[in-house]
């Protein structure tokens, strides 16, 4: 976080930020430009341009008594200025524009800098260009709003405040974000990205990407976003495009898109979580919401977590947890619950959709509809618990049109479960399935093992059947 602001003084000149960052950054620096030989430009043409800079006269000799100098560049100046090499410290007051320099440097000011110095503090306040070349150059911003392009290998950044932008084209790249900075990055090759507070969304480049996130908000967007990559008390979003990655979770909330796969490790905070093509594990959250995907996931519940979960397509396992979830199942769905609390909520809904809810806690209330558009057949294998409700809808009683001829295969039916057929009064009009659905039912278990509804849905069970259906 920003604090009181950290000041060195140096021949003519005062240099001075109030980041964290750069503050602990500049105190490093503190003892040696006190010390060094201060050279200050009297006076700097404003004539300089990017094709021909005003260069500088070249550093004095370093001696034992005077081992290191400053080049100190006044506020008038607002041309283009090429920093001769030798010089340890370069203080810029101007407005214009630095180039050149070299690897041992340490280029501090209001920038608009490009070059390969070995370190580049942005101390002021203004809106800059720092295009940093040499690599495993570090990069530090105070308080301004900067674009930084990150040209080279290894680079080191960090961030106290102010709205910045980052292009980077390197490799081993690492960022920090602190205090109340705004920073939207892009990068084309793997980085390190720690988020101690202010707001981030980053595009992160291929390669294995690690991000702690340990407080503020961050929004990560990969290709491959690591195999330990930590969420904290912040607000952290992930889009996984590809590869295996690993969030674990602190206490703030996290929105995960899961494109390859996942292993999620959820916290105490809320979690939404958004499945894809990868097969992800999935360790909830203290209140999780998941949208599966094709590729499936594994949902692990524990203690009170809460999930409230809506099927993508794929084959998905939900167990564990003292909490009864809410799961709605989805086309070409194939679900199974095991070792959950019982009470669950359970959605049969979509194109050939399975549910196997034997090892499950039971007490379970399941919904089942048959709406315009389903075409494939419905799967359900009921609790070993017992205690369950099947609960089937018209279609018309949500004012929408029945689907196609459709089939509820049950089985596993155990004495203590309930079927019901329901039906809806609006207005002196009923809507749903009607007592002669219900009669008809009741008189075709007597004799079978199946029952068709006025609407086309017809309901088979495998092995036991209910004797009594309910029609409330």
């Amino acid at each position: 976080m920003s604090g009181n602001a950290t000041v060195v003084q140096v021949g003519s000149a005062s240099v001075s930020t109030s980041g964290a960052l750069t503050g602990k950054l500049l105190l490093q620096f503190q003892s040696v430009l006190s010390a060094s030989n201060a050279v200050t430009v009297p006076s700097v043409s404003t004539a300089g341009t990017t094709a021909a800079p005003v260069t500088l006269p070249a550093a004095p000799v370093t001696t034992t008594a005077q081992p290191t100098n400053t080049l100190i560049i006044p506020s008038s100046d607002s041309g283009v200025i090429s920093v001769p090499a030798g010089y340890q410290f370069v203080i810029y007051m101007g407005t214009g524009q630095l180039v050149g320099g070299d690897a041992s440097q340490v280029v501090i000011g209001d920038l608009n800098y490009s070059g390969n110095a070995g370190t580049i503090m942005g101390t002021g306040t203004g809106t800059g260009t720092v295009s940093a070349t040499g690599a495993n150059a570090r990069i530090a911003m105070a308080t301004g709003n900067e674009v930084v392009l990150a040209l080279a290998a290894a680079q080191t950044m960090s961030f106290d405040s102010g709205y910045d932008t980052v292009v980077a084209t390197g490799t081993s790249d690492s960022v920090s974000v602190d205090g109340a900075a705004s920073v939207i990055g892009y990068f084309n090759n793997a980085a390190n990205f720690d988020i101690t507070g202010g707001s981030s969304t980053i595009v992160a480049g291929v390669g294995v990407n690690t991000l702690s996130a340990t407080a503020g908000n961050a929004v990560l967007f990969g290709s491959n976003l690591g195999n330990s990559v930590l969420g904290g008390s912040g607000n952290v979003g992930f889009l996984n495009a590809a590869g295996q990655s690993t969030f674990t979770a602190g206490s703030g909330s996290d929105t995960v898109f899961a494109q390859g796969g996942v292993l999620y490790n959820g916290s105490t905070g809320n979690s939404l979580f958004v499945g894809g093509p990868g097969m992800s594990t999935v360790f909830a959250a203290q209140n999780e919401t998941a949208y599966g995907g094709t590729g499936g996931e594994v949902v692990s519940l524990s203690g009170t977590d809460k999930l409230l979960m809506v099927g993508g397509g794929g084959a998905d396992t939900v167990m564990g947890g003292t909490v009864a979830p809410t799961i709605w199942g989805n086309t070409n769905e194939n679900l199974t619950v095991t070792n959950t609390a019982a009470g669950g909520q359970y959605v049969l809904f979509g194109d050939n959709n399975k549910m196997n809810l034997a090892g499950s806690g039971g007490g379970s209330h399941i919904i089942g509809v048959n709406f315009q558009g389903f075409t494939g057949n419905t799967t359900l294998v009921a609790s070993n618990a017992g205690h369950d409700s099947v609960v089937l809808f018209s279609a018309k009683e949500f004012g929408a049109t029945a689907g196609p001829a459709h089939t509820i295969t049950i089985s596993n039916w155990q004495s203590t479960d309930l079927l019901d057929l329901t039906f809806t009064t609006i207005q002196n009009q009923t809507f749903g399935y009607t007592a002669a659905d219900a009669q008809g039912a009741t008189t075709a278990l007597a004799a079978g093992n199946s029952f068709t509804l006025s609407d086309g849905t017809t309901v088979v069970f495998q092995g036991a059947k209910p004797t009594t259906v309910y029609h409330a």
